[in-house]
């Protein structure tokens, strides 16, 4: 997947480990996956040359027609739900990162710290193992939202290639 590399130096490598790297990578790679399926949907369209046809009653595509921009607008809205309720998450455990750094006394209070944030980001965005069986169901609606896109896409290409009048 998509990720950052990087040598951290000492001392910063002591906070900054391996492992919190490898972390930070797997919520990058959630948040990238949420937001390219929010962008997937929020390009499904119906061409006009197609929907206006469409809006006949007696159009053999009005009923798709409707169907796919009530899915994508279901869709949307669980993505954009999700990807809200996970920023506003993510943000406020940063803020109680930054807070909590500065009254740490020490290293170790700071690499624990940070470990817990980072692991209650991982919660956050169901990158758990406790959450696995919820990031299974959200992984699933995140395919059948690109599915929807890729169906969609089909539709229109094969219903804009027939001729006018069978429209």
């Amino acid at each position: 997947g998509l990720g950052f590399r990087f040598q951290v130096p000492f001392p910063i490598n002591v906070i900054l480990s391996e492992d919190a790297l490898t972390n930070y990578n797997r919520i990058f790679n959630f948040l990238v996956q949420i937001h390219y399926t929010r962008h997937s949907l929020e390009h499904i369209s119906i061409p006009s040359a197609l929907y206006h046809g469409a809006r006949k009653q007696d159009s053999p595509h009005h009923p798709v027609c409707q169907f796919i921009l009530l899915l994508r607008s279901r869709m949307l809205y669980a993505a954009n739900n999700l990807i809200n309720y996970v920023f506003t998450r993510l943000d406020i455990m940063w803020q109680e990162l930054m807070e909590g750094l500065e009254e740490c006394m020490d290293v170790n209070g700071a690499r624990q710290l940070h470990m817990d944030k980072i692991n209650a980001m991982l919660t956050c965005c169901i990158l758990s193992k406790q959450s696995q069986q919820v990031k299974v169901a959200v992984d699933q609606l995140l395919d059948t939202c690109l599915e929807l896109r890729k169906k969609s896409e089909a539709f229109v290409t094969k219903a804009l290639s027939m001729r006018p009048q069978e429209r």
